[in-house]
């Protein structure tokens, strides 16, 4: 990304970066930001979105969400490929928008809708678990995904209205007790080292460690809802939150083997009515050289791309639609990202790619 194209500033200079920003003609900011769409589906007379992505490398990603009225229709994934996107089968009984999505390698993926549960199997997309929609639709929220093998899968649906947390190992689904029973989302240092946010309000920070699920305390992490995670490795994890109540006081927080930084957002964003699942910070993934990009969802304004890197932030306008989701392309500095684009009456699904890809 061009540095004279993006202003760098320090926190303490965030209030004279914010009428900068606001300065910047839309078009311009969206053209120069290295964020573009790349790749559109929508049908004719319906609500479409893609809302997840998943990348097992620099030759294959699935994007993935929906399109139906109101986002309840059917599951819709678009697949990369010998160097193009194209639109990947679904099975014709599986229901509801793909929430999360997670591919452990080229021949294995996994997808969650309200539903079912999907796998990416010899090429084609199977059901491989169905719930009991008896709540009506869309059913047991199902909010994450963590895939480590066709024999090894997690599957997370936090909140009241949750299916709560499973697991795949050895063939047989088993539903989790205890600390881990109520995950919305988690983050994988290895199959043996997660971290997570759960709880009802997503008040909670936990880590999977030696076959068990336990919540993490620290002064630091009091007070506080969490939007996203990442875990780098089993003693450096990256996690968006704010302070509940306002639009201020989002913030970056970093664990850093015992220790837990906290990075704060210059900027002040609208909160979504519906809970902490739609907290305006969305997802936060690598950039390929030591920072972080932050997906965001201001509501009220404009979408941008908040990014982080040594201790300093930059943010960049990409229009009036969101990214909601991102995820980097293992050994680049590239990115791709999901989501949506208003049409007349509705919206079309979107893959947007930042860098330049393989």
């Amino acid at each position: 990304m061009s540095r004279s194209h993006v202003a760098r500033i320090t926190l303490g200079a965030a209030l004279a970066a914010s009428l900068a920003f606001s300065a910047l003609p839309a078009a311009l900011a969206a053209s120069s930001t290295g964020w573009r769409i790349v790749y559109r589906h929508g049908t004719t007379g319906t609500f479409s979105s893609y809302r997840a992505i998943a990348v097992s490398g620099a030759g294959h990603a699935w994007a993935a969400g929906g399109t139906g009225v109101a986002g309840y229709g059917s599951p819709v994934v678009a697949y990369w490929h010998n160097g193009k996107w194209s639109q990947s089968p679904m099975p014709r009984k599986a229901i509801g928008t793909v929430m999360a999505i997670s591919a452990d390698s080229a021949s294995d993926a996994w997808a969650v809708t309200a539903g079912d549960v999907l796998h990416w199997h010899a090429g084609k997309w199977i059901v491989a678990r169905t719930w009991n929609l008896s709540e009506g639709p869309p059913g047991p929220l199902k909010t994450g995904i963590t895939a480590f093998s066709p024999t090894n899968v997690w599957v997370f649906g936090g909140g009241s209205n949750g299916l709560g947390t499973f697991r795949l190992a050895r063939g047989k689904w088993t539903k989790v007790t205890g600390p881990g029973r109520d995950i919305f989302k988690a983050s994988a240092a290895s199959a043996t080292d997660m971290w997570a946010i759960g709880g009802a309000t997503a008040g909670s920070i936990l880590r999977y460690a030696s076959g068990t699920w336990r919540k993490v305390s620290d002064p630091k992490l009091s007070g506080l809802e969490f939007g996203s995670i990442f875990a780098s490795s089993p003693t450096s994890v990256w996690v968006t939150a704010s302070v509940s109540g306002g639009p201020t006081g989002f913030r970056l927080l970093h664990l850093n083997r015992n220790q837990w930084t906290a990075y704060p957002i210059p900027w002040s964003m609208s909160i979504s009515t519906f809970g902490a699942d739609g907290l305006p910070l969305g997802s936060i993934s690598p950039d390929g050289h030591g920072g972080f990009w932050i997906s965001t969802d201001n509501f009220s304004g404009p979408a941008w791309m908040l990014h982080f890197s040594g201790g300093r932030w930059s943010r960049v306008r990409i229009g009036s639609n969101p990214i909601v989701s991102t995820a980097l392309i293992p050994g680049t500095r590239s990115l791709w990202g999901t989501g949506s684009i208003q049409t007349a009456r509705n919206s079309d699904a979107v893959v947007w790619a930042y860098g330049t890809r393989k």
